[in-house]
C-alpha cells in the first residue's frame, strides 16, 4: 500500500514525512525518480532517512541511463512504528522528482488500515440541460471496518495545469450530507464543480489519520448494515449507533490514486448553475421545552465549502403543505424566532454543522410539526427540499406513556416523508 507520494519540479533540499502505524512496515519501500531529459547526472544527491527516534542514514545515488533515474531503497528489517521523515539534497537541477513509499502488512493475521480512491460519475439536469456529475470518492477501511474521523483530501489536476501550479485540493468528507451518503460508513466525498475548461482531470487522495480517527468495529462496510438489525441506514443516517465499538486508529497516513476522467464540450455549464445540496440530516430535538433545530449546511455549489446566500425553514402541522413551499401561509423561521445564544440564521461554511435553539412557545403542546428547510445561492438556485424532521410541541418532560406514543409516530412518519420528498 502507499504511504506516501509527491513529485517536484524542483533543485536544492526536498522533504517530506510519512507514518509507519502498528498494522505495516514490513517491506517498507523508498522509491525516487528523476527526470533530467537526455542527461546524466553530474553530482550525487545525498538521501537521508531519519526514523521516529530521529536516527538518521545518509545515501548517496547519480541518476544515469543505466539506472533510468531510479534509486530503489527497501529496508531489510521491519520498520518502526512512528514518523519517519526524508530529506533529498542536490546542487542539480531536474525536470521532475518524484518519491513513492510502500509497505505492507507488519503481521499476516492482522488487516492494515487502507484506502482506496475513485471518481464516481453521473449527471445532473440543471434547468432544462443535462451536464456531467462527478463526485470525488475515497474508502477508508481496516479489513472491513470503517475507520471514521480521519482527514481526506482528494489533489485534482486539471487541464493547463503545469508543474508549478499545485493541484486543486478538496476536502472530503463522511458527515451523511452532500455527496455522502451516510454518515461514518468510512466513505468519505464531495461534488466537484471547479472545472477549468475541457480536456483531462486526474485525482489522487491522502488520508491523515490521529488517536482521534476511529475503527468501528461494529460495522461491516460491503453491505452497508449495522452488525444488529435495527433502523435502516440511509439518506443521511449515522452508521455509528450507541452499539458501535470504537477503538483509536493511532496516527497513520495512505494515499491512493483514484484514475482520471475527460471533460468534453458540454459537459459543463457556463455561469453559476449549481445549486446547494439537499438537506439531508434536518433534525428536531425537544428536551423539556428547549427546542433545538440542526442541520449539516450545503454550499453554494452542492456541498462546497462556500456559503450559500440563505436558508429558508418552514414548517407546518400538515406535512403535506410543505410541498407547496413557496406558500405564503407556510410559517417561516427568522431570527426572532431564536433563543440567540450567539446565533443566527446567517449562512455558515459548507459542510459544518448548524444547531439552533427556537423559542418554544411558537410550538403547542402535544401537536405534531413537519419541519422542512431549502437554501439558496447569490444566483438564485435553491436545492431541493430537505429531509422532514418532526416536533411535538410541549414540555416533554413528564408526558409518560403519550410522548412515548407520539415519538414513535414522529419517527415513523420522518422516516416515509424522508423518501417521499426526495
Amino acid at each position: 500500500m502507499t504511504l506516501y507520494q509527491n513529485n517536484w519540479a524542483n533543485t536544492g533540499k526536498i522533504s517530506g514525512a510519512f507514518d509507519v502505524d502498528e498494522s505495516i512496515g514490513k517491506n517498507l519501500t523508498f522509491r525516487l525518480e528523476v527526470t533530467k531529459g537526455n542527461q546524466e547526472c553530474q553530482k550525487d544527491m545525498i538521501i537521508s532517512l531519519i526514523e521516529p527516534n530521529l536516527n538518521r542514514t545518509d545515501y548517496k545515488f547519480r541518476c544515469s541511463k543505466a539506472n533510468y533515474g531510479t534509486y530503489v531503497n527497501q529496508l531489510k528489517d521491519v520498520a518502526t512504528a512512528g514518523r519517519w521523515q526524508f530529506l533529498i539534497t542536490s546542487t542539480e537541477s531536474f525536470e521532475s522528482l518524484s518519491v513513492r513509499v510502500t509497505s505492507r502488512s507488519r503481521n499476516m493475521n492482522d488487516d492494515p488500515i487502507q484506502t482506496k480512491c475513485w471518481i464516481k460519475t453521473g449527471e445532473q439536469q440543471l434547468g432544462a440541460d443535462v451536464y456531467l456529475k462527478l463526485s470525488a470518492v475515497a474508502e477508508v477501511k481496516k479489513g472491513n471496518m470503517p475507520v471514521i474521523g480521519a482527514r481526506v483530501r482528494a489533489y485534482i489536476t486539471r487541464p493547463g495545469d503545469s508543474g508549478s501550479t499545485p493541484p486543486l485540493e478538496m476536502e472530503l468528507s463522511d458527515n451523511g450530507s452532500g455527496a455522502d451518503v451516510i454518515k461514518n460508513d468510512g466513505i468519505y466525498s464531495r461534488i466537484f464543480t471547479k472545472y477549468q475548461g475541457t480536456g483531462r482531470y486526474s485525482v489522487k487522495c491522502e488520508v491523515i489519520g490521529s488517536n482521534e480517527t476511529q475503527i468501528n468495529e461494529g460495522f461491516i462496510v460491503s453491505r452497508a448494515l449495522p452488525e444488529k438489525p435495527g433502523a435502516p441506514i440511509c439518506c443521511g443516517s449515522n452508521a455509528v449507533t450507541a452499539n458501535s465499538k470504537l477503538t483509536s486508529s493511532g496516527n497513520f497516513t495512505r494515499q491512493s490514486v483514484g484514475g482520471s476522467f475527460q471533460a468534453k464540450q458540454g459537459d459543463i455549464p457556463s455561469g453559476d448553475k449549481y445549486p446547494p445540496s439537499r438537506v439531508t440530516d434536518l433534525k428536531l430535538v425537544n428536551s423539556c421545552g428547549r427546542i433545538n433545530i440542526t442541520f449539516t449546511s450545503p454550499g453554494d455549489d452542492y456541498d462546497s465549502p462556500d456559503k450559500v446566500k440563505q436558508y429558508i425553514i418552514k414548517y407546518s402541522q400538515n406535512a403535506t403543505n410543505l410541498v407547496n413551499f413557496d406558500s405564503a401561509l407556510l410559517p417561516e423561521l427568522s431570527d426572532d424566532d431564536l433563543i440567540h445564544n450567539g446565533t443566527t440564521l446567517n449562512p455558515v461554511v459548507g459542510g459544518q454543522l448548524v444547531n439552533l435553539e427556537l423559542n418554544s412557545t411558537l410550538f403547542e403542546n402535544g401537536i405534531v410539526y413537519s419541519f422542512g428547510m431549502i437554501a439558496s445561492d447569490e444566483s438564485n438556485n435553491r436545492s431541493p427540499i430537505s429531509v422532514i424532521a418532526k416536533l411535538v410541541g410541549g414540555n416533554n418532560c413528564n408526558n409518560g406513556s403519550d410522548y412515548m406514543t407520539a415519538s414513535i409516530l414522529v419517527l415513523i412518519l420522518s422516516t416515509i416523508l424522508s423518501f417521499t420528498f426526495q
